[in-house]
Parts: C-alpha cells; structure tokens; sequence
C-alpha cells in the first residue's frame, strides 16, 4: 500500500475563526496560484498540506482539486516509480471520495485513464466536458490527450486539438489556455516539418516571455536548443541543454531530465562523444519507464557500439520492445528510438533489426525525425531509411533514400544532418555511375564538418595506404581516391581488408586464417602476431570459446552459420595439430593448407570486385602479394 507522507510547511489554524481562510482553503489556493504561475516545485507542499487536509475533513472537493494539483500541468507529476504510484492513489481516492461537481470527476477520470497512455478515453471525456459547457474540464483534458497524440499515427487528432484550444482561449478572453494552444500548434508543425513551423513559434514567443517555466515557456527553451542543433552551434546547445535542464528541476519540471537527456545525446552523437556517454545511459536505461527506456536503450545500443562493445550493444537492441522492435510505443520518443536502432543495426551489421527497422519508418518517411515536443531533432527520416537499406545491402534503394534526405535536411537547415547525409550517400553511390559525385560530396561533407565541430561516422585519420574499408551489414564500402565499391561480405574480403589496414607489413597466411580477420569490422585492427606452434593452438582456442559464445547468443541466421562453419573448421585443425600423447605436431602442414586457402580467397575477392569496379581490382592485384606470408605494398 502506498502511504502518503507527511506534509511539511507553514500551517494556519484549522478553524476558520473569521480572521482568514482557514488551513485547506489558504493552503489550495496558495498551490493553484503557484501552479498557474507556472512554479510546479513552489506548488507541491501546499497541495499536499490540501490533500491530507481534505482528506481529514472529507471535502471531496478540495481533496480532488489537491490532486489534480499534484499531477501539474502535464498530469505526470513526479515521473519515479514510487511518485507516479503515488499520484495513481491520490486520484482514486480522490475519486472514491465522490466529488459532487461532475467537471472534477471529469479530470480525476481522464488522469487516470492518461495514465495508461491511450488517448482514446480522455478524448470521450473531454468531448463529454466539452458537450456539457464545462470548459475547464474540456481544456485540462484536451491538454492530456494531445500529450499522449505525440507520436507519427494521431497527427490529424492532434492538429484539431491543437487549434480548438486557441479558439477556446480566444472566445473565453483566457490567454492562458490560448497559449497552451499555440504551444501544441507549434510543436505539430515542427513534428511535421511544416515550413509554418517558424511562424507558430514567433506567435508563441508574442504570447508570453519564454523565460518562464511555464509549460509554453519551456518548450520554447527547449526547441530553441533544437534549433541550436539544426544550425550547428553545437558546443552552445549542449550548455544551452544543461541551463534549461538545471532550471527545470529547479521549477520541479518533470520532462526536464528527459529532455536534457535527449538533447545532450543528440549534441554528443553529432560531436563524435557519444561514446562518453555511456555511464550515464546506463544509469537510465536502468531507472526509466515505459517509452523512456526503449529511447534511452537504443541509444546506448549505439553508445556501446562505437565504444566497441558489440556484445553489450546488440542485447541492448534486443530488448528493445520486450524484444520487439514493432512494440516499441509509438509515443514523442519513438522517432529517437527507431532512429538510434538503425544507427546500432548498422555497426552491428544487425540486417533484422534493419529491416524490421526499415519496414516501420517507411510510411513515415517525408516527416522528421523530432521527438520530446521539438526538444530533438535528428533530420530527415529519409536518412535513417537509407542507412537501414545500406545494412541490407540494397545501395540503390539506399541512394534513393538519402538523395531525399538531403534535400530535406536543407529545406530543414539541418547542417549537421546535411553532412551526414552528405556523407552517407557517397558511401552508398555505384562506383561505376557516381565515383565524381561521391568524392565532391565527401569533400563538401568534410569542409561543412569542419565548420560546425561535427564528427562524420569514419572521420578519423585515413589509412596509409589511400585504401579504405567500411563494412556495413552484409556488404563492405571500399574506397580508393574517388572510387567506391560495395562488396559481399566473404573470408576474402576480410583478408584484403586486414592486409590494407597493415600496409607494408607481412602477415603469415596461417595467422590470417587463425581468426585475425574472423570477424573484423573495419575499426582499428589487431596487430600481427608471428605464428608459433603453441601460440597458434591458445590462439584457436581463445577463438574456439568467442565462436561458442557467439553462436548461442546470435539471432541473426546468416552469421550463426558462418561462425558454426568457422568452428568447425577451428575443430578440425586443433584436432590435426594434437599429435601423439597429446603432443603438438609440427605446423608446416597447417601453413601450407593455410597458404593455400588465404591464396584462393584473395583471387576470389578480387574477382568480385573486378566486376564492380576494375580499378579498385587492378590496384589489388597489382599490390597485394600472397604466398605462405601475404603483404598489402603501397610502394611498387
């Protein structure tokens, strides 16, 4: 049972002797003049003074008005577990208490029922209020429902609700209400991307200082950190983000954790420091609620990913949803959530969750990607669709998809998302049709990145040898001066990409079989190792025991099998190199069946890429030497 704790504050006499109001009247009215100022911190105590109060005499309407207080504007409150319990109590007792005014029992109902999240209740009821002339029930539960209409399947509901409250505000004579509308007319555009967007957020400036921590004031706060982003101050959206977050806490703003939180994310992902993250993410992850949780665990799906932990990063992303991606809420968060999961699938090479992904943001696919009322904004969600279709191996689809982008991100004066969106679609043009373009948008995206402090996804130092490997999902992007192209991922490949990476250095064949290159993503590579009799037996044994683990903990079918294969490959050769009693045999047989096999792959990579692009295959051929030790040699 949850037990209301005590109240803490000034008290009055609770007998109204004629000098004043007594305790629960002055205290009410000191919390719904607090909270009309737009000061949820400065009204909590003397709500709660008011609900134990009313509770004690038994004025159900007081004790109503005392709870719905609680709940603030938005009827979140506090948003911990043990609070939003807290709050669940306080409005069924209220209530159960049997308030005799029909617009109070009204709200305490469409509390309770928003509470659940669907919208569906609290707009019966506030249709019902609106039918019956009570219009404070009407605004307070319109307010609600328009708060639970956040995500990309009520953007028609949520217009109409959005405009009724300015109209409402406007025949009343209450600027308050018309301000609520305005802000939620605001914050539709900019979910939509609507050019108009600009010009409701100047009228929503006009209608009150922004400065307040009322609920239209915070939101204009909020998106002007948005807009930050979008034009690339990033370093002053960041302390921007954490001057908004300390203010709100302060006023005792529920979303204001949340908001920081999603705007810090955004401000890191674009500086490269995502990774840095990782900490706090995780203390989120751990403590958040519903929606809240699937948004901050993609996000460290990502975090982790670029840290390098791709174990912790794909059961990060397979908790998504209960498991399910579909099942992810499709609540304010779930652009941020779906758009992070294609960020994590692509470094994972996570081809279901990308196409999962995919499928779900298709119908969206002309809208942005904003969340948490226009706090964050991640550009088009064109872009998201063509690095999920990247994933897949569908450049083509991909190019499709991210030349829209582009002229999205533009038309948004997104610049960060400009040169990501620059970048990516270079990776994903055809060599053959597109090496001119890709390389001019590599160096437009490059000088933009420079301006703006943004760290493109492989931005890092290039590779001695001018050769670069990428792979994404079940292909690899290899570029070499203004040529790309975009192979099947296969042994041979991994075995050009490692000998590119060691330019100049000769790597024994048997050490690449070993599982140097077995499953290597393009990210720093490991150093080469001479090849010893017992050396390479700790080596396969160390492998043997990832591959086992791997196997079991792997839902994506194409790599259960391929690790499987390399297993029992792994098996064959330990059992080969066990000698009599156990003994190790000499390892010559092994080099030269390694020599061999390495050969082979080589010539059948190259062959690939011949046909994609024969400049790319040439250079290869001409460079790379194999033999019982195989070197990538930049100078000839």
């Amino acid at each position: 049972m949850v037990t209301e704790p005590a109240a803490t504050g000034p008290f009055l006499s609770t007998v109204d002797d004629g000098t004043g109001p007594d305790e629960l009247t002055w205290a009410l009215g000191k919390g719904e003049r607090a909270l009309a100022a737009g000061d949820p911190a400065a009204s909590r105590p003397w709500f709660v003074i008011a609900y134990q109060a009313a509770g004690e005499r038994g004025d159900a309407a007081a004790m109503a008005r005392a709870a719905l207080g609680l709940g603030g504007v938005w009827g979140t409150g506090d948003r911990s577990t043990t609070g939003a319990a807290l709050q669940r109590s306080r409005l069924r007792r209220a209530l159960d208490a049997r308030p005799a005014d029909p617009s109070l029992v009204r709200r305490l109902r469409g509390r309770l029922a928003a509470d659940r999240g669907d919208p569906g209740p609290v707009l019966d009821l506030a249709r019902e209020a609106r039918a019956a002339g009570d219009h404070e029930a009407w605004v307070d539960l319109a307010g609600l429902a328009h708060h639970r209409m956040l995500g990309p399947d009520h953007a028609a509901g949520r217009h109409r609700l959005a405009l009724d409250l300015v109209a409402e505000g406007a025949h009343t004579g209450r600027p308050a209400v018309q301000r609520l509308g305005l802000m939620w007319r605001t914050v539709d555009l900019l979910l939509d991307g609507d050019p108009r967007a600009d010009a409701a957020l100047a009228e929503l400036r006009a209608s009150g200082p922004s400065d307040r921590h009322d609920a239209a004031g915070t939101v204009v706060r909020a998106v002007d950190v948005m807009l930050g982003v979008r034009a690339g101050r990033l370093a002053w959206a960041g302390d921007e983000a954490d001057r908004l977050a300390r203010a709100g806490v302060a006023a005792g703003d529920p979303h204001a954790p949340r908001w920081h939180a999603s705007q810090v994310l955004a401000v890191r992902w674009y500086q490269g420091r995502l990774g840095d993250t990782v900490p706090r993410l995780t203390e989120l992850a751990a403590s958040g609620s519903g929606d809240d949780r699937d948004a901050v665990t993609a996000v460290l799906a990502v975090a982790t990913a670029l840290a390098g932990d791709h174990r912790r990063a794909a059961g990060a992303l397979a908790r998504l949803g209960g498991g399910d991606l579909g099942r992810v809420s499709r609540t304010g968060t779930w652009p941020l959530t779906l758009y992070a999961a294609v960020e994590a699938a692509a470094l994972l090479g996570d081809v279901e969750t990308s196409r999962t992904a995919y499928d779900l943001l298709l119908p969206f696919a002309d809208r942005p990607m904003v969340a948490s009322l226009g706090a964050v904004c991640l550009g088009s969600t064109h872009h998201a669709l063509g690095v999920a279709a990247m994933t897949l191996g569908r450049p083509g689809v991909a190019v499709t998809h991210l030349r829209r982008a582009l002229r999205a991100n533009l038309a948004l004066e997104h610049w960060p998302a400009v040169a990501m969106t620059r970048w990516r679609l270079a990776e994903a043009l055809d060599p053959v049709d597109g090496p001119e373009e890709a390389a001019a948008l590599r160096t437009t995206a490059r000088q933009e990145a420079d301006e703006i402090g943004l760290r493109l996804p492989d931005s890092g130092p290039p590779p001695r040898s001018g050769l670069s490997w990428r792979r994404g999902g079940t292909h690899w992007t290899v570029t070499l001066g203004g040529r790309t192209a975009h192979v099947r991922d296969g042994r041979g490949v991994r075995y050009l990409a490692v000998l590119t990476a060691n330019a100049d250095r000769e790597i024994l064949a048997a050490t690449l079989v070993s599982g140097l290159a077995g499953d290597w993503d393009g990210g720093t590579p490991p150093a080469p190792q001479p090849v010893l009799d017992d050396v390479a037996r700790r080596r396969y044994q160390a492998r043997l025991a990832e591959l086992t683990e791997a196997i079991e903990t792997t839902g994506d079918v194409d790599r259960h099998d391929r690790l499987t294969h390399e297993r029992e490959w792994l098996l064959r050769e330990l059992a080969t190199a066990a000698g009599f009693g156990g003994r190790a045999k000499t390892f010559v047989t092994n080099e030269e069946r390694a020599r061999i096999a390495v050969g082979k792959a080589i010539r059948r990579a190259i062959g690939q890429l011949d046909r994609v692009c024969a400049d790319i295959a040439g250079h290869l051929r001409e460079h790379v030497r194999t033999g019982r030790y195989c070197v990538y040699l930049t100078d000839l």
